[in-house]
């Protein structure tokens, strides 16, 4: 007998979710762009989770991957940190990986 109603529900199996992705996406009522987050960054970042604007922004510095390959193309930054700091950072760390 499930607990749970809902999403949450339908996309468990003893405890754990089927598919996270799934999970999140029926919770907020609509898909996402998942790592191509240029697409609905002001939504998903700025509106659902409320993240204030004026301390975050949105940096192409790794649109050629050159910043970090595991990383997507758009990345969401405080407001304070310059694209040449992300470099400098990513030299310094394994695999390029921001702190």
């Amino acid at each position: 007998q499930h607990i749970l109603s809902g999403p949450l529900a339908t996309s468990t199996s003893f405890g754990r979710p089927s598919n996270p992705g799934e999970l999140f996406v029926k919770s907020i009522g609509r898909p996402t762009a998942g790592w191509d987050i240029c697409e609905d960054a002001i939504a998903e970042f700025f509106t659902e989770q409320q993240v204030p604007r004026d301390a975050w922004r949105l940096t192409e510095a790794n649109l050629q991957y050159e910043l970090c390959s595991t990383y997507p193309s758009k990345l969401v930054v405080p407001v304070s940190v310059a694209d040449d700091l992300l470099h400098q950072a990513a030299q310094a760390r394994a695999r390029k990986r921001l702190p």
